[in-house]
């Protein structure tokens, strides 16, 4: 069994816990450790993707391997555009 709520979102002090593996994070760490797969993560805001994404890269030892790109930055978004080509 997991931790429970309030390890998680503490009242005061430090978390034992910053991160907690949701459901279907096993599924995340197959789909990345798969070649050729194609992955798509969407959800409301502040549910975790971004977290669940590089934990799972961390958990894969893959950091030195992937290239993070936000649409937020201007010079990302030149990049994203041209990944088609």
């Amino acid at each position: 069994m997991g931790p429970f709520v309030e390890e998680v979102f503490k009242d005061s002090g430090v978390p034992k816990y910053t991160f907690v593996e949701p459901n279907e994070f096993t599924k995340l760490v197959v789909y990345l450790r798969t070649k050729g797969k194609g992955l798509v993560v969407e959800g409301p805001s502040g549910i975790g993707k971004t977290s669940g994404i590089k934990k799972a890269i961390e958990k894969l030892q893959l950091e030195d391997t992937v290239l993070e790109l936000t649409a937020r930055d201007p010079e990302h978004l030149k990049r994203i555009e041209n990944i088609p080509h």
